[in-house]
């Protein structure tokens, strides 16, 4: 398991994170707003802060330069030295 594996894992569990409290306030604001507790489009809204959070970890993962496995290949192979 490499370093990729790992920063699959973080990004994961940070968009998880965030849609679990999002979700929680969408569900809530939800309920007080119908008065009762149905099933609406506040799952797309976790669907979609999920979906973006995720993203947004990933490119931050990536600017960072943390884990990125396409890198470190291309490093290799473009036969430049290596230390």
């Amino acid at each position: 398991m490499g370093k990729r594996f790992f920063r699959q894992i973080i990004e994961v569990d940070c968009a998880l994170a965030i849609a679990g409290l999002a979700g929680r306030w969408v569900i809530h604001y939800a309920y007080l707003e119908r008065g009762c507790a149905a099933v609406g489009s506040e799952w797309l809204f976790i669907l979609l802060v999920y979906w973006m959070t995720y993203k947004a970890a990933h490119k931050i993962f990536s600017a960072l330069g943390l884990g990125s496995a396409k890198k470190e290949r291309h490093a290799k192979s473009d036969g430049a030295p290596n230390g």
